[in-house]
């Protein structure tokens, strides 16, 4: 006798041959439907979950050969008995990608057994509540070799965007749909080994939010566009790979091998950059040098204009009873002054030129040594017309002269101012013989002994002094912040495992300027830095 588990499932196979011939009209000889013809098919008719599940969800779409003015009323999966038949409800979905007259659905199942494969029929209702039954199986058996084909994205995949980007691509599966769609990425970038990891990465369909957080499903025989994102910016050129994989196909394919990221934010940052290198560069190694060059050519001038500004002075601080005598003397200050002057110096081309020439300049030197060596003595018998002379004429009045003994204090003073014009250069005695004469006729007594009274250098001669030293210090000090961050740059930053003792080392070395390379050094790599030179015998 037939076991009772026999017979009904006998029983359940009669009851769906009745079934089936009572809707369709007919029956056929292997128990199979013979279903009346229509525009509506399913693009492919395999509601396909994974392996042994007895529920899931997955994408099935409906097509029609004839143009529809509008989707579907519905579609529904016809009862079967229960409970050998699982249950089908179908959504419609929707998709602006999606062809004309093609429509997506989502089938939910609920107990399926598993390892099982079952023919449904499912019933479409389209204009004027016309119906057309289709025929599609359920199944959770295992599927033949997955396969897919990937419209890889452009590589490298560039970004120029401080918030991250995306690049598309296509993915279509072949005979059966692609579930558990995820990436996987080992990009690395080569400088800071910086890692794009799974949580900076999002795969999502073209013209969705790409949140992350919603399950991708690829439809079968359906091209998907889809669109991998970052979370954030990043910055940097990024090797490596990433990854395409599914449940169907865990090992994936390789999408993509190279990525560079940028921002305009960096780029501008970047060129600011540059020209901060142009001009600290213009002013370390141009200007510096070149205004370095100016100054020391005009220490002698700064000098000597110092001893007549001193001199100039000193003629301007007499007596108002005498400060007009002195009238020769003044001229020729005053003409000294204006040969030496940086506009006459200039046009004589005797100084190198204020703001550097890209195309050169050339400096007379021997003309300048010239020209300096013939006033020279002029300052120097100026100096001491007025140090030895008109000077000490003045102090002879102490307040309580009277008027003849001022005119011999005024006439001795334009004595000495006339000598400054005589065919041959007065001495020094004859200066004080002057000054002696003066004492003797305003006292009746010789002159005491006096000190020569020197000319002080003026500020101007201090101050380019000081200019020089401060330039030089400024050029050092630039030298050893360049000198420092070009070795953080190199050493340290451009190693992220950097702390071993002989990191270290060549920390020393690098401010040195030994090579920082071991099979670079030599035994005189120390006296090269150095600039010492050692005898050799």
């Amino acid at each position: 006798m037939m076991n009772q588990k026999t017979l009904s499932l006998t029983a359940a196979a009669l009851l769906l041959l009745v079934f089936c011939a009572s809707l369709f009209g007919q029956g056929t000889a292997s128990g199979n439907a013979s279903l009346p013809a229509g525009p509506f098919s399913f693009a492919e008719p395999t509601v396909r979950l994974p392996a042994g599940a007895p529920d899931g969800t997955t994408d099935i779409i409906l097509r029609s050969s004839t143009q529809q003015t509008a989707p579907p009323t519905t579609l529904k999966d016809l009862d079967l008995p229960r409970p050998l038949a699982a249950t089908v409800t179908f959504e419609r979905m929707e998709d602006s990608n999606a062809p004309p007259n093609t429509w997506r659905y989502r089938a939910t199942v609920y107990g399926l057994p598993p390892a099982t494969s079952q023919q449904h029929y499912a019933l479409v209702t389209y204009a004027d509540n016309k119906t057309q039954p289709l025929l599609y199986t359920v199944t959770n058996q295992p599927a033949g070799n997955f396969s897919w084909s990937v419209s890889k994205p452009p590589d490298p995949w560039v970004v120029s965007n401080a918030d991250g980007g995306c690049t598309a691509f296509t993915v279509t599966t072949k005979d059966a749909p692609a579930t558990d769609v995820k990436v996987f990425s080992t990009l690395v970038e080569q400088t800071t080994k910086e890692a794009i990891t799974l949580d900076a990465l999002r795969l999502c369909p073209v013209g969705s939010q790409c949140d992350g957080t919603q399950p991708l499903t690829i439809a079968a025989n359906v091209p998907t566009s889809l669109q991998l994102c970052t979370t954030k910016g990043f910055h940097g050129k990024y090797d490596g790979t990433v990854v395409l994989a599914s449940r169907q196909k865990p090992d994936g394919d390789t999408i993509l091998q190279h990525a560079q990221f940028s921002s305009g934010t960096a780029k501008l940052i970047g060129f600011l950059l540059i020209l901060l290198g142009v001009a600290l560069a213009f002013v370390a190694k141009v200007w510096a040098r070149a205004r370095l060059e100016r100054n020391q050519a005009l220490v002698p001038v700064a000098f000597m204009r110092s001893q007549l500004n001193a001199l100039k002075e000193a003629l301007a601080q007499l007596k108002p009873a005498y400060r007009n005598a002195p009238v020769s003397l003044n001229a020729g200050i005053k003409t000294l002054l204006d040969d030496l002057s940086e506009a006459k110096l200039d046009s004589q081309r005797f100084l190198p030129p204020r703001f550097p020439n890209p195309f050169g300049f050339t400096v007379d030197t021997a003309g300048f040594k010239t020209y300096l060596e013939t006033r020279n003595p002029k300052v120097q018998l100026l100096s001491m017309l007025v140090n030895e002379g008109v000077v000490p004429a003045d102090r002879e009045d102490h307040g309580g002269l009277t008027d003849p003994q001022k005119v011999l204090v005024e006439t001795a003073i334009k004595k000495i101012d006339a000598m400054l014009n005589n065919p041959t250069a007065p001495t020094a005695n004859e200066v004080r013989n002057v000054v002696e004469k003066l004492h003797s006729d305003l006292t009746g007594e010789p002159q005491p002994e006096r000190d020569f009274v020197r000319t002080t250098t003026g500020s101007s001669f201090e101050s380019l002094q000081v200019e020089i030293e401060t330039i030089s210090k400024a050029v050092w000090v630039l030298h050893g912040i360049l000198t420092a961050l070009s070795g953080l740059a190199v050493l340290i930053l451009n190693n992220p495992g950097y702390g071993v003792p002989l990191d270290y080392v060549f920390a020393i070395f690098w401010g040195f300027g030994l090579p920082t390379v071991i099979t670079q050094l030599v035994p005189s790599s120390a006296t090269t830095a150095l600039n010492i030179s050692i005898a050799r015998t």
